[in-house]
């Protein structure tokens, strides 16, 4: 039976039944507009980068759906996303500072 607004359910079993990236897809449809409220800016950065752990660490559909249904299990999530990516923002500001300073002589 379809949720309200003609969505179908997302169930593990049925999940299990399509390929990664088909999972990810249908799950994603739904965590995006949860995560676009928290970071309006980064939601794609931070989707994308869902789906990279997701897809790499060949998680099975109960952890996707783990993420729409336990608001902390998706709040930690974002914030593993956003700590990684500030991470990556700072060596990659400190890099291009030390590539603009010059040599001492």
């Amino acid at each position: 039976m379809a949720r309200e607004g003609g969505e179908q359910p997302l169930t593990a079993e049925y999940l299990s039944h399509l390929p990664p990236e088909q999972q990810f897809l249908l799950v994603s449809q739904r965590l995006y507009p949860i995560i676009v409220k928290q970071q309006p800016e980064l939601a794609p950065k931070i989707t994308g980068m869902i789906r990279s752990w997701y897809l790499e660490h060949q998680q099975g559909p109960d952890e996707l759906l783990k993420l729409l249904e336990d608001s902390n299990a998706l709040n930690a999530k974002i914030q593993e996303a956003l700590d990684i990516w500030e991470e990556h923002i700072r060596v990659k500001k400190d890099g291009a500072a030390a590539e603009g300073e010059t040599p001492a002589e």
